[in-house]
Parts: C-alpha cells; sequence; structure tokens
C-alpha cells in the first residue's frame, strides 16, 4: 500500500454517522454534512488530542453537541439519543 501524501488529498468529506445504541460495529445511517467549513466544525467540537486541527479523530456527539451542531446545519438532524449513539467522522479523499 502507497503511503498517503497530503498533495493527493482532493476533499475532506463530513458526516454525522449512527449507530444502535451499545453497537459500534455496524453504522445504521449518516448525514452527509461537507458543507460546513472547518471553522464552524472548531466551535462546536473540541480537538482532542489538541493536535487534531482537522478533526480527523471520531467525535461522539451528545445533547449539548447536538443542539450546537443543529444551529449551522440547513436541515436540523431528528436525534434519537434513546435508540442510537452519533459521531461527527472526517474522511480525506484522495487521488489514486
Amino acid at each position: 500500500m502507497a503511503a498517503v501524501r497530503i498533495e493527493d488529498l482532493l476533499r475532506i468529506d463530513t458526516f454525522v454517522e449512527y449507530y444502535i445504541k451499545g453497537d459500534e460495529e455496524f453504522i445504521k445511517g449518516e448525514y452527509d454534512i461537507s458543507y460546513l467549513p472547518l471553522e464552524s466544525l472548531l466551535t462546536i467540537f473540541t480537538p482532542e488530542p489538541k493536535d487534531d486541527y482537522e478533526l480527523v479523530f471520531t467525535y461522539e456527539i451528545d445533547k449539548e453537541l447536538a443542539s450546537k451542531l443543529n444551529a449551522f446545519l440547513k436541515e436540523p438532524i431528528l436525534f434519537d439519543f434513546e435508540n442510537y449513539d452519533y459521531a461527527m467522522q472526517r474522511y480525506g479523499i484522495y487521488r489514486k
């Protein structure tokens, strides 16, 4: 497998993924929120580790973060925390 080079990065896609509560193995579904700029995401999510400036790690979404996130969305997500766990995940799309 070839090394990933930053020069080959075409874009970063951002999703809110949701899982059946207690089962993080299989994604039940996702919402594409790639239109949100990184600057907006950084007002919602605190980078952890501190040097995750691009928010490439997985970030769990609780009720408080869900409310903050919905304020930026074109169409708010109807979060169902009784049945699902939610996370924000970003994926790099690279030139082949």
